[in-house]
């Protein structure tokens, strides 16, 4: 038998009706009812980021009923809290979506369950190379590096220097142009950055490719281009060489 409202009601058991060995039991049944429903603080929280959870049922329970305790799944595989609380909190460690269900008891052992869908975003990770290393060094003649980007979101490029980006600054796998400027100084660089969506959208990431510009080497032999020697003397040469880290190798056409 279903009871449409909350009371008390007396049930009545007739044994052996109608005859002379009739017996009449007595019963009382308190009906009543319990709400549920709760709200999160953000449904897209970031990863690692305490979430409150807050019971939001104005009305929990019918006058002849109480609530006694909530249960409190996260849905990620942690304890189930049990608790009078209707206010909650908490982190979860890893992204993905997560099934939060509520459960109320009642003193009448009345029940009712709520559950509400939680995405966890993850914080933005970006990693920027250049032929597959951090770090590279070019000569000042030089006028195109070629940069790879490795985002979990949208990257965008940009640069210490003057230069431009091509096809643009937001394609992960793109070229760096260098300006007359960029290739005057001892070095660049490009800067890959990517921002968080969802609850992330505070916590930014970026690497950086470093590009270091080599000048160009500059050999300066003896003013003194021709000379007279005698056959058989010794001639000594004096040269000069300019480029950073560089070396000058001497060579004849005799």
């Amino acid at each position: 038998w279903s009871y449409p409202t909350p009371g008390t009601y007396t049930v009545t058991l007739v044994t052996n009706p109608r005859t002379g060995c009739a017996d009449t039991s007595y019963a009382i049944s308190l009906v009543g009812w319990v709400a549920d429903g709760f709200t999160a603080s953000s449904n897209n929280p970031c990863v690692n980021t305490l979430v409150t959870f807050t019971d939001t049922v104005a009305s929990r329970a019918s006058a002849n009923n109480s609530v006694v305790n909530y249960d409190w799944d996260y849905g990620d595989g942690s304890s189930v809290l049990t608790t009078t609380l209707t206010t909650v909190s908490h982190t979860y460690g890893a992204p993905g979506t997560y099934t939060v269900t509520e459960v109320v008891h009642s003193a009448l052992s009345c029940a009712d369950t709520f559950q509400l869908a939680v995405t966890v975003i993850p914080t933005p990770t970006v990693s920027a190379l250049s032929s597959g290393l951090d770090s590279v060094t070019i000569c000042a003649n030089t006028t195109t590096v070629s940069v790879t980007g490795t985002t979990n979101g949208t990257g965008i490029w940009s640069t210490s220097g003057t230069g431009t980006f091509s096809p643009d600054n937001t394609t992960n796998a793109t070229f760096y142009t260098l300006s007359s400027a960029d290739s005057a100084l001892p070095e660049v660089l490009l800067i890959l950055t990517v921002n968080g969506t969802g609850g992330c959208s505070a916590v930014q990431a970026f690497d950086t490719v470093v590009v270091t510009i080599d000048s160009m080497p500059n050999a300066i032999a003896d003013s003194a281009s021709i000379r007279l020697i005698c056959s058989n003397d010794l001639i000594q040469l004096l040269g000069s060489s300019v480029a950073q880290n560089g070396s000058g190798l001497w060579t004849t056409s005799g």
